[in-house]
């Protein structure tokens, strides 16, 4: 009678771990690492149409990740943006010495075309290598991505030609997003 008790006891032992394993294994508990070959390019509704303007913005696929679908960088409208058309100079604090500050929304897209993960971040374009990285958070996700909100976001890249020209590409961008302790 004991032995069966005790061998019950630890066989509901054992369901209770593997449960609580399973639980926690269906959410990333480190960093998403993600590859994001990047277009910069003005709205054409037969290649994206589920994307709203304002455009130009950047586009790309997200590769190498549990993240599937795309990912859109457009200007953050609560900041001042360089007018690179307008003569004289843009307003500050965009442009500073040899690189430029940039104020971003991003939105990553499913496959389906909904929105899943959104999110604000600030950068820095360096126009001595055309390296970029910049900074910022998840504001706001759909149920299956709740566990990223206040997540930290990067991202970092280089303009693979010279210049600020449309369409321009960034083919070698990497993003991560580090859920929060």
């Amino acid at each position: 009678m004991k032995k069966e008790r005790g061998l019950l006891i630890v066989s509901l032992f054992a369901v209770l771990l593997l449960a609580m394993v399973s639980s926690v294994s269906a959410e990333p508990q480190g960093p998403i690492k993600c590859d994001i070959p990047l277009m910069i390019k003005v709205h054409d509704p037969d290649d994206y149409p589920f994307i709203p303007p304002p455009y130009p913005a950047w586009i790309g696929p997200i590769e190498g990740c549990e993240i599937k679908g795309y990912i859109v960088f457009t200007h953050d409208p609560e900041y001042p943006m360089a007018d690179f058309a307008e003569p004289g100079p843009p307003p500050p604090p965009v442009l500073v010495g040899n690189t430029y500050h940039f104020y971003e929304l991003f939105t990553i897209y499913s496959l389906e075309g909904d929105p899943v993960i959104q999110g604000k971040d600030k950068g820095v374009l360096t126009f001595s290598n055309w390296r970029f990285h910049s900074v910022g958070a998840v504001t706001d996700t759909s149920p299956e991505w709740e566990h990223l909100m206040g997540s930290q976001y990067f991202s970092k890249g280089a303009l693979d030609s010279p210049g600020l020209t449309l369409p321009g590409f960034a083919s070698d961008t990497t993003m991560k997003i580090t859920p929060g302790k």
